[in-house]
């Protein structure tokens, strides 16, 4: 009886997100975190459990699209966080084509997102190089050309009126790629029937943090390959058992008009899938955790100056967390869906997350 009236409180909205939210303050009240660190608070929960969604933030919202729910399953949603109301609401699911996760997304700033290539399906599927335009405004789709060749978690920047693509995971999920392509987009519709081919990125990199300010694309850590299916596996089933990717520590800057480089200093410590947890805060690149292996994961928030080129130590997450997303408006950060480590012991993937994060960020 007990069991039945538990399970149906579970199962109640209201009675789940408060019982949630009050697991989470108790947590972070035990949490032995140092005095000097940030204090988090819990905000509006998600409707959905989710992680590698694509993110991007225009002004005061932040939009989130598919994601992994759970490793064999895909998301089709569309949620709008308003940072400034801290409320959540939902918008058209994503159609058919495109991709739930391991797209590079991008927007101009003002009215439209741009998902170009990732993955089609849970597990490992094979990837796409279908590419789309969303209308903030009206909440609607268009097709854009395909990108040349499939890319998972490729970086993905708009520049004046040009949108690039570079580098990303080949087709067979594990083949790193350093190719960069760029699209003349006006009004969130493509100009050009075709990508452009452009000067290639010094090192190949995917699942990598990277911000652009003006005309140079800083590059920060990355890794190289992914977890391949398994071959001739029908369901795509993700392949554990291949060599663990190369994880980076490494910076540096690329221009992605004239294609000139230059290494920086390298982060304290490697880090990859923190591709939507960077943001650019004043002379500033926040970098908020990520994995430091395939079976790792990091707590870690870092800070680039972008004047004296050094990193620093400014905090920690609430918990190790990957793939999660980053959004900072009026100071304050915000920290969206992700999964988190299995404690703060073991730091291996455990649970997939509906919980926002803010603390105080300035």
């Amino acid at each position: 009886m007990f069991r039945s009236i538990t399970r149906k409180i579970k199962r109640n909205p209201l009675c789940y997100r408060y019982l949630a939210d009050r697991a989470d303050v108790n947590y972070i009240k035990k949490s032995r975190r140092q005095p000097n660190d940030f204090k988090w608070r819990v905000g509006p929960r998600a409707d959905c459990r989710r992680v590698e969604p694509g993110t991007v933030q225009i002004g005061h919202k932040l939009y989130v699209f598919g994601g992994y729910v759970t490793l064999g399953t895909v998301s089709q949603r569309v949620d709008v966080l308003d940072l400034q109301k801290q409320q959540w609401t939902d918008t058209s699911p994503l159609p058919d084509g495109v991709p739930q996760t391991h797209a590079g997304m991008a927007t101009d700033g003002q009215r439209f997102i741009f998902t170009v290539s990732g993955q089609l399906g849970a597990n490992c599927s094979p990837g796409v190089k279908h590419c789309f335009a969303f209308d903030t405004h009206n909440h609607t789709w268009t097709s854009l050309p395909d990108l040349p060749e499939v890319r998972y978690m490729p970086l993905v920047h708009m520049s004046g009126n040009r949108l690039h693509s570079l580098g990303g995971t080949r087709s067979d999920r594990h083949s790193p790629s350093a190719d960069h392509w760029s699209l003349e987009i006006r009004d969130g519709q493509a100009v050009q029937d075709s990508w452009t081919p452009e000067l290639p990125l010094p090192e190949a990199r995917n699942h990598t943090a990277s911000c652009l300010v003006g005309s140079k694309l800083f590059v920060l850590g990355g890794q190289q390959t992914d977890i391949p299916p398994i071959s001739g596996d029908p369901n795509y089933t993700c392949n554990f058992a291949t060599p663990m990717d190369d994880v980076f520590d490494n910076v540096f800057s690329f221009d992605i008009q004239s294609g000139d480089h230059k290494p920086l200093a390298s982060m304290p410590i490697a880090l990859s899938h923190s591709e939507h947890a960077a943001r650019q805060i004043g002379q500033k690149l926040i970098l908020c955790g990520g994995v430091r292996d395939r079976m790792t994961l990091s707590d870690v928030i870092l800070a680039y100056d972008l004047a004296l080129n050094r990193w620093q130590k400014i905090g920690t997450l609430p918990y190790p967390m990957k793939s999660k997303a980053a959004a900072w408006h009026d100071g304050l950060l915000f920290i969206v869906n992700g999964q988190r480590s299995n404690s703060k012991v073991d730091l291996t993937p455990g649970e997939v997350l509906d919980t926002v994060w803010i603390t105080e960020l300035t």
